[in-house]
């Protein structure tokens, strides 16, 4: 399907692997060109290179903490004076650790906090003048099913993705007369670096191998399977696209049929 998004300009953050490289690549086969970070100069110096040989766009990348605003401003001021503009923006970071409240530090709670809300809050606020000067953009943000549904073990991950929910909405609806849409993800059980450590922990604490904790855990997706990041690389392209141009402000669940809520 050709979603005309040549010659488009996206930012991916968190885009070195898992559902944020997913994200990627469907962008560059699409015909976007690229702005990609990850905390791992190497990592995201590799994939920058395996995406301009495999579609031959243009990839700028770059080491960021995402929770450090000054890297964060940095680099898509970079992109915007490189790049001319930014038409899309993907916020996606990795995840905290999994625990249950009453384990975490109140250095833990703010290190979740920079991580999982202020980087998407500061990225936002960062292309929002460009995108309105231009009369367009869209923000995707990509988040968990426990923002809605919380998970047990996840307190850093359900309290602060609930929190981003908000601030997308809010994002929505006071943008929609610039023409930016806003669309968040709420991602399920998709086969990533991010599960095999959450399931890892999951396996430990249960004590079995990781590999009943997995046959166990697909059992508990309807669909039988988990996702993969090329699904979910899709999904991103379609909701960056014109052809979603009247959605704004939706959360979409995207995992195999895991959430119980209507």
């Amino acid at each position: 399907m050709n979603l005309n998004l040549s010659g488009r300009v996206a930012v991916v953050l968190g885009s070195s692997s898992g559902l944020g490289l997913g994200a990627a690549m469907a962008l560059a086969e699409e015909g976007c060109s690229l702005a990609l970070c990850s905390r791992s100069a190497s990592s995201i110096s590799r994939v920058a290179e395996r995406i301009q040989s495999d579609f031959n766009t243009q990839v700028y990348c770059s080491s960021v903490d995402l929770s450090v605003k000054n890297e964060l401003d940095t680099f898509i001021d970079y992109v915007q004076d490189k790049l001319g503009r930014i038409d899309i923006l993907v916020n996606n970071t990795g995840g905290p650790k999994p625990a249950p409240a009453i384990k975490c530090s109140t250095d833990d709670y703010q290190d979740a906090f920079n991580l999982l809300l202020m980087s998407k809050i500061n990225a936002t606020l960062r292309v929002l003048p460009g995108m309105i000067a231009q009369g367009k953009g869209v923000i995707i943000n990509i988040e968990s099913t426990s923002a809605v549904e919380p998970l047990r073990n996840m307190v850093l991950s359900n309290t602060f993705r609930s929190a981003s929910l908000a601030f997308a909405k809010t994002i929505a609806l006071e943008h929609a007369k610039d023409n930016i849409t806003v669309k968040t993800i709420l991602s399920g059980p998709f086969m990533t670096k991010r599960v095999e450590e959450l399931g890892n922990a999951n396996a430990a604490d249960q004590g079995v191998s990781f590999d009943e904790w997995l046959s166990n855990a697909i059992m508990n997706v309807p669909l039988n399977r988990f996702g993969n990041p090329s699904e979910y690389g899709k999904l991103v392209a379609y909701l960056a696209s014109e052809r979603s141009d009247f959605m704004t402000g939706n959360t979409i669940a995207f995992d195999g049929g895991c959430m119980s809520s209507l």
